[in-house]
């Protein structure tokens, strides 16, 4: 028997204050993205330092899909075919 597999949503990391945080948010509802959105409003908080970790940068946004990473508002852009 095949394990359960849950669809997972792309999660995008940023900061609400953020323009280019703003501006992936407008662009993935605007493709139709289903994503969750976590705010962090201070990269030091525990979730700003995991995408420090996984990716080695501290740019925001950050989009994180099926085990890929897409950092800055450009690369999420090239992600949805923009």
């Amino acid at each position: 028997m095949a394990p359960l597999r849950l669809p997972v949503k792309p999660q995008l990391f940023g900061m609400k204050r953020s323009k280019s945080t703003q501006k992936a948010i407008t662009l993935l509802e605007s493709a139709k993205i289903d994503f969750h959105f976590v705010d962090i409003s201070d990269i030091s908080s525990i979730d700003g330092e995991m995408i420090i970790a996984l990716t080695g940068q501290t740019e925001i946004p950050q989009l994180f899909d099926g085990g890929n990473s897409f950092v800055g508002y450009d690369q999420i852009r090239r992600f949805i075919g923009e």
